[in-house]
């Protein structure tokens, strides 16, 4: 691999698309651990330049950090093409600060400033055709799921989700540090050229024998560490993509819904926190392998089952589907009958050691394991988790005694 460090002039100052593969996490930074330490570092940066301009001292370059590319080729336009590998989440938020920045500047008519911040927002339309790729105006284009609304943003008509939450922040960050000036618009032309000279990334580009899946593994964007979901995301579409399979079809038909917020939200186990998607990975590679394995070690457990199984990758994007269709489902039942007592009270408990053994069950077809049946496995289950709260009564006390009868009280099954 080749590495450069490099100003945003030879990032974004020439016509090029960085695109995220759809096997990439969504956008995920935020305003308390990325945004305003961003713009925290600009700002004084921009500062010190103010400084020096006075002092006739040399600004020192701010570093921002690395991100890695690797080529690909140029199929539907003459622009220059690089695929992230990493990196995605600071280059999406540059943008946007850009974007943002020319907002304040459209609002103070600073043609000038419009201008340059505009060659680092969009490629020249005459390198591509603008009624077939529209898309192709943008100098990076984010993964599947960020993409509608990164086109509504860009296009300036808002919206209600993450990428136009930075915008509406960093505008107001921007208006209100420049209202602050003596001199509003020399102050914006400063931002301006220190966004154009004064920031600095590390620039890595793979070469052709170099494995991206390896160091997409390796790397974390900032702030924000890698997920295993991510990582068996990430490995599921390479193998897809080398088998010469159609991603796109196979992200929106099985991926889709885990990149929204119902599968990224935290949720505790023991005592750990893991999005929701990392906890049913967990179970279902569990009931995949038969194995116990600590959280820890889910990708590399997964990537070592994938191996030896030898599974076609659609057949895993459509178990893990099905699967994630019944997780739902014993997540969500009704807190009557049989199940929905046995179901609570595994709430209660906290008690997730039934869950793999779980999704078998309700993943067998009735013709293998008819209603009643389950129903019975489900009985002994739960008759066992309680006689063992029942044990835990006895040698921990009045906690456990009262955490019991709320069980047997409120849910009394003389089945069990």
């Amino acid at each position: 691999m080749r590495a450069d460090t490099v100003d945003l002039r030879r990032i974004f100052g020439r016509d090029i698309r960085y695109t995220v593969p759809l096997f990439q996490r969504p956008y995920v930074w935020n305003r308390d651990d990325n945004w305003s330490a961003l713009w925290e570092d600009i700002r004084r940066t921009v500062e010190r330049a103010e400084q020096a301009a006075l002092t006739g001292d040399t600004v020192a370059p701010h570093f921002l950090g690395a991100v890695v590319f690797d080529e690909t080729p140029y199929l539907s336009s003459s622009l220059e093409t690089r695929q992230v590998i990493d990196g995605q989440q600071r280059l999406t938020t540059l943008q946007l600060f850009l974007f943002a920045s020319r907002l304040s500047a459209a609002a103070l008519n600073h043609e000038r400033s419009v201008r340059l911040l505009s060659k680092f927002l969009e490629n020249d339309e005459d390198l591509f055709d603008r009624a077939q790729h529209p898309d192709h105006l943008y100098k990076v284009w984010p993964t599947n799921a960020d993409r509608d609304e990164f086109r509504t943003v860009m296009l300036g008509q808002g919206g209600a989700g993450r990428l136009a939450e930075a915008v509406t922040y960093f505008q107001q960050e921007i208006d209100a540090w420049l209202a602050e000036s003596a001199d509003p618009e020399e102050r914006l032309g400063t931002l301006v050229q220190t966004l154009r000279e004064q920031l600095r990334l590390v620039i890595i580009d793979l070469e052709e024998h170099d494995d991206a899946q390896v160091v997409f593994e390796t790397l974390n964007s900032r702030g924000t560490p890698l997920e295993h979901a991510d990582l068996i995301k990430n490995l599921l579409f390479r193998n897809a993509e080398r088998a010469g399979a159609d991603v796109d079809r196979l992200y929106k038909t099985y991926w889709a819904p885990f990149d929204q917020d119902e599968w990224r939200t935290e949720q505790t186990t023991g005592r750990i926190t893991r999005s929701r998607l990392d906890v049913f990975l967990t179970y279902w590679l569990t009931m995949r392998t038969q194995r116990e394995f600590t959280s820890s070690t889910l990708f590399k457990e997964f990537e070592r089952w994938l191996l030896s199984a030898a599974v076609p990758t659609e057949d895993v994007f459509a178990e893990l589907a099905r699967y994630a269709d019944i997780y739902d489902l014993i997540d969500d039942y009704p807190q009557h009958g049989v199940e929905g007592r046995f179901l609570y009270r595994m709430k209660v408990l906290q008690s997730s050691t039934p869950m793999p053994l779980l999704l078998l069950l309700y993943g067998l077809d009735e013709t293998v394991l008819p209603l009643e049946r389950r129903r019975r496995a489900i009985r002994a289950i739960d008759s066992y988790l309680v006689r063992r709260a029942q044990s835990a009564s006895d040698d921990t006390g009045v906690v456990a005694q009262g955490r019991l009868k709320l069980l047997v009280g409120n849910h009394a099954d003389s089945s069990t």
